[in-house]
């Protein structure tokens, strides 16, 4: 008996479910296709007054920023150097700080110049072999 009256408890359930779903939902006739949301899209884009740009555009631009601000933090350290020296009034461990940092931020700057460096060759050399480009 308290089975029948369980079963009967998980059919009203479903059978209320279903026809909320009939009954409460709104049928929508929209048909959009790959086109009309690209269209969609560039409306949006143009309001925004948002550069349009292609994926390797936008990323050479954030390597720039991120170079000029590797250069920043690298003259910041060579000033902070500079002070910490000119003020040791000959202290040798502040000088030994000051030249230790000098040192560190120049390797630093030269490796993440040699990388940007490397990485656009190698980019261009395959970007050029790819278009047919490449001369020998």
């Amino acid at each position: 008996m308290h089975q029948s009256n369980l079963l009967k408890k998980k059919v009203l359930i479903c059978l209320v479910i279903v026809a909320n779903l009939f009954l409460f939902s709104t049928p929508v006739f929209a048909k959009k296709t790959f086109q009309s949301n690209a269209e969609a899209l560039e409306t949006v884009a143009d309001k925004t007054g948002i550069e349009k740009t292609d994926v390797p555009s936008m990323f050479s631009n954030i390597v720039k920023v991120a170079i000029g601000i590797t250069g920043l933090v690298y003259l910041a350290f060579m000033v902070y150097a500079g002070f910490k020296w000119m003020t040791a009034r000959g202290v040798e461990d502040d000088i030994k700080t000051a030249r230790n940092t000098i040192i560190a931020a120049t390797i630093g700057i030269i490796i993440v110049i040699g990388a940007y460096a490397i990485t656009n060759f190698v980019s261009q050399q395959l970007i050029d072999r790819a278009t047919g480009q490449y001369q020998k």
